[in-house]
Order: structure tokens, then C-alpha cells, then sequence
């Protein structure tokens, strides 16, 4: 099947080389481009700081498809985005899941819980940011509306005893800091009379729970350096599988991060990667974790 986007990307493409080089040529008031796909058609969108409706006529007169081109207003220049960009860099702040160049501003996302890091940062730079925090924007109080809470689905899956399976989670700490990634090891033990093997990746992440629920209030979010493998049993046999989870709040109220208290921990062993979204998955029991604040 044809990829119509990018398809029709090849129709501007021209255009963007012109855009590239008029910024480069007005570098004291060009801030940035970016391609825009939806709605289509494909369009181009490129931003300055001042004199916008005169660099819009400049633009308008140079590219081949003065229909597709947005000229816009932002506050900051791309050299001084790229300042800003490298001073965040330097600084190495604890709990950064990533720092990198977003459009028109520096992107930046936290673990959870670190509001008051992001509030300290937008009071130095404002809008040159744009901040995530537990895996949502974060809109300060008062400069805007709140985006609406994140929510998980619950737990889906099979008891393991009907694989001939029993799992077993074991936290390496009780414990975790709201913004800290927790570790644990599922424990496979095949129960049955025929081997059992699945290819689930690792680590798994696993997600918290109101105890004794498949409620999901609390997940992981950030990078994860997974890697093939899994679990290959005779019968009798166990093994373990690397787990991660987090304390990102989804139980539908405000917030980055989930109040301290106690939850269970939880695990889904299926196998990875979209082709196998038909095959097993079976539900572990959960084990008791209490995030601080």
C-alpha cells in the first residue's frame, strides 16, 4: 500500500530546502520549521521572531507551493533555543527522561513527581520550554487550561495456572521514590507436563494497581534498553525475567505522580511485539510496593 504522506511530502520538499536556506540567511529572527501532516495536504511551517508578514511575502515569492506554507510567530531564535539547549545539557538534572530540540522550543521531559525542577527551570527560561512530566505536558497553574489526567486500561489476561505456569513478582525494594524506577524479577516456574518457552523481551514492564485489583493507577514511563529473551522450561523448571515499573499516575486524577501509599505490583507475561498481540498473556499475582514522596 502506497505511503500516501510521504507521497505528498515529495510535492514540498523543494520548498523545504528553500525555507532552510532563507532561515539560515535571517538568523537573527528565524526561529525554526517543521513539515505538517494532518490535516492534509502536507504543509510546511516556518516560525520568526519579528517582521513575521514581510518574511511571509519574502517566502511566498521564493517556493513553489505558496499555498502550502504557514509563517508564524515565536519568541526565540533557534541560536538561542540551541544556548539554552546546551546550558540544560551541562546542568545533568537529576530525573531528566530526555532533554532535546522540539518546535520552536526546548522539549524536556521529567520523571514524576518533579514539578518543582520544572517550575524552577520555566521561571529562568518561560515559553523557550516545553516540559513533560509523568508522561503529560505540564501547564503551570493559572497559564492555561490542565490537560486532562492520564488513565490506564486495566489488566487483561489469563490466570497462569491454565499455561501450567505459576508466577511469582519479587521487588528488589519494597519501596520506590515517586520518581525513581523500581526493578523486580518475575519468577516463571512451569508447573505443567509439557515445556514452555515465550520470548517476552527484557525487561518486562510491569505497572501498580489498587491492591488486590487489576486496576492500574501507576506506570512506567521513559526509555527502555530492551533487549530478545525470555523464558525456555522443561517441566519443574523456573526461571526469571527482569522487570521495571514506575510511579507515573493513570488512575484518572491530576497530577504527575501517585500520592504515597501502598499498591500492588503486577506483571503481564506474553510475548513481545505487535504480531503476537494474539497470543498468551497471563497475569501475575501482585506484590505489595509503597511509594514515598
Amino acid at each position: 500500500m502506497p505511503d500516501v504522506a510521504a507521497m505528498d511530502i515529495g510535492t514540498i520538499e523543494p520548498d523545504i530546502g528553500v525555507v532552510q536556506a532563507y532561515g539560515a540567511a535571517h538568523p537573527e529572527e528565524f526561529v525554526g520549521f517543521r513539515t505538517v501532516h494532518t490535516p492534509p495536504p502536507s504543509r510546511i511551517e516556518a516560525a520568526f521572531t519579528a517582521h513575521v508578514a514581510e518574511h511571509a511575502d519574502a517566502l511566498a515569492a521564493l517556493v513553489a507551493h505558496p499555498e502550502r506554507l504557514d509563517v508564524v510567530e515565536r519568541h526565540h531564535t533557534q541560536t538561542q533555543l540551541n544556548a539554552i539547549l546546551a546550558t540544560i545539557q551541562q546542568r545533568q538534572l537529576p530525573h531528566v527522561i530526555g532533554v532535546g530540540m522540539g518546535w520552536a522550543a526546548v522539549s524536556i521531559e521529567f520523571a514524576p513527581g518533579e514539578e518543582a525542577a520544572a517550575e524552577s527551570l520555566l521561571a529562568e527560561w518561560g515559553d523557550a520550554l516545553t516540559i513533560r512530566i509523568g508522561g503529560q505536558t505540564y501547564v503551570p497553574d493559572e497559564c492555561g487550561p490542565q490537560p486532562a489526567p492520564r488513565t490506564c486500561a486495566d489488566l487483561a489476561g489469563s490466570d497462569p495456572a491454565e499455561g501450567g505456569l505459576r508466577l511469582t513478582v519479587v521487588p528488589d525494594s519494597s519501596t520506590i521514590a515517586v520518581s525513581d524506577t523500581g526493578t523486580a524479577k518475575l519468577v516463571v516456574e512451569n508447573i505443567g507436563s509439557e515445556r514452555f518457552a515465550i520470548d517476552s523481551g527484557i525487561p518486562i514492564v510491569g505497572v501498580l494497581v489498587e491492591p488486590g485489583t487489576s486496576h492500574v493507577v501507576g506506570e512506567f514511563v521513559g526509555g527502555i534498553a530492551g533487549v530478545g529473551g525470555g523464558v525456555d522450561l522443561a517441566p519443574g523448571e523456573q526461571g526469571t525475567i527482569g522487570v521495571i515499573f514506575g510511579a507515573a499516575r493513570c488512575d484518572g486524577q491530576p497530577g504527575s505522580a501517585l500520592p504515597p501509599g501502598t499498591y500492588g505490583l503486577r506483571v503481564v507475561l506474553t510475548a513481545e511485539g505487535p504480531a503476537n498481540a494474539s497470543g498468551p498473556a497471563f497475569v501475575s499475582p501482585e506484590a505489595p510496593i509503597t511509594v514515598s514522596g
